[in-house]
């Protein structure tokens, strides 16, 4: 499913239900929540909440191991929760445009991770960061 420049604001509770989605992305709404029931979605690779009102990831959302790409560019996140190492498939977390000042220490622990963009948050050490990525071969972009 992609959905983009329209006016949804809450996301129906029912998504979960849609048990067979490998791709969803709710590109520059104003949703402020994602729903818990987006959690029964196992199958999801790709998860998309570009440009939205978003300030809190639902624990659950980390219990997705078949996330590759998760994208949250353009939000009102301030943390990312520790449990973001149970993403162990993840190749690509887009967090640009958020409010972040510190990433957990887990977020250097996943496997499969290629890439990083985390621009435009007023990061407290981002050359840290930057330097902690580059050591696992990991791409990072901080523009």
């Amino acid at each position: 499913i992609y959905s983009h420049f329209g006016k949804i604001k809450k996301i129906p509770s029912n998504i979960g239900e849609l048990n067979q989605l490998n791709y969803l992305t709710f590109f520059s709404h104003s949703i402020n929540e994602i729903p818990y029931s987006i959690c029964k979605l196992d199958k999801l690779e790709f998860l998309s909440f570009w440009s939205n009102d978003i300030d809190n990831i639902p624990d659950c959302l980390f219990t997705l191991n078949r996330l590759k790409i998760l994208n949250l560019i353009g939000n009102n996140l301030t943390e990312i929760s520790k449990e973001i190492d149970n993403l162990e498939n993840l190749e690509k977390l887009y967090l640009e445009g958020n409010q972040i000042t510190e990433l957990p220490e887990s977020i250097y622990h996943l496997p499969k991770l290629k890439e990083i963009s985390l621009g435009g948050n007023p990061l407290k050490n981002p050359t840290e960061i930057k330097k902690k990525f580059e050591e696992k071969g990991i791409k990072v972009n901080l523009k």
